[in-house]
């Protein structure tokens, strides 16, 4: 098997990556503490239980005041319909557009449009 001409340069340049990468990755214990969950905490990243028990109280106390003021709210009674005056929200479907021309039978000679001629004397 014969060997790559530019393989002494290829083994060069992985040395100078492998030893960038080094430098400037961050030590393997420290990357075991964030995984145990022992890092360290940046600061001013979450507010401390004391800064939202301060922010919070505040609001609850408000919140205590109105219900207070207010009473205890009363359940709500349904809306109650008389069962015989319930009429189903379709029920205006069922009767047909133009039902009372068609509730009689025409007769001979007459037409279903009465045109109002009086007004032409």
């Amino acid at each position: 098997m014969s060997q790559d001409p530019d393989d002494p340069r290829f083994r060069t340049l992985f040395a100078e990556l492998r030893r960038v990468d080094q430098q400037t990755a961050p030590p393997f214990s420290t990357l075991v503490n964030v995984g145990v969950g022992r890092a360290p905490k940046p600061p001013g990243r979450r507010p401390p239980l004391r800064v939202a028990a301060v922010i919070s109280a505040p609001i609850v106390a408000a919140m205590l005041l109105i219900l207070s003021k207010t009473g205890p709210l009363a359940p709500r009674q349904p809306a109650t319909v008389p069962l015989f005056g319930w009429q189903s929200p379709t029920a205006g479907l069922l009767t047909p557009f133009g039902q009372e021309l068609l509730s009689e039978a025409p007769r001979v000679g007459e037409s279903l449009l009465q045109i109002n001629t009086d007004s032409d004397k």
